[in-house]
């Protein structure tokens, strides 16, 4: 996975080195550990489907599990970000998951905030 750099989402940053989730004065929001490493992965190419396939394989290399894994993964980060930031999160059907980030032009960079 590339690096890339904290990704705004509705009222929320996150830092995919980090793994960290903050709410807009900085605190630290709960995000279980295979939730933030999905969302990293996802912010690791934002704009871009990435399959089922390739999510599993990153998140879960040496472990066989399911597409309900993945999903619950997927339902923790849009229960997390809540209304404003859920729709960052695209179901692409029959494909896989997209971000899509909130900040200026949807885009993902430094934020200094």
């Amino acid at each position: 996975m590339k690096s890339a750099g904290v990704v705004e989402l509705g009222d929320l940053r996150f830092d995919p080195a980090s793994r960290e989730l903050r709410d807009a004065e900085g605190q630290l929001v709960d995000l279980r550990r295979q939730s933030a490493d999905v969302l990293a992965e996802l912010a690791s190419r934002p704009h871009r489907t990435l399959s089922k396939d390739e999510l599993i394989a990153a998140i879960w290399p040496d472990v066989a599990v399911t597409d309900g894994s993945l999903a619950q993964c997927i339902a923790d980060i849009r229960r997390t970000l809540g209304a404003e930031g859920r729709d960052c999160i695209r179901s692409v059907p029959r494909r896989g998951y997209r971000l899509e980030p909130t900040g200026p032009g949807g885009s993902v960079g430094t934020w200094s905030g």
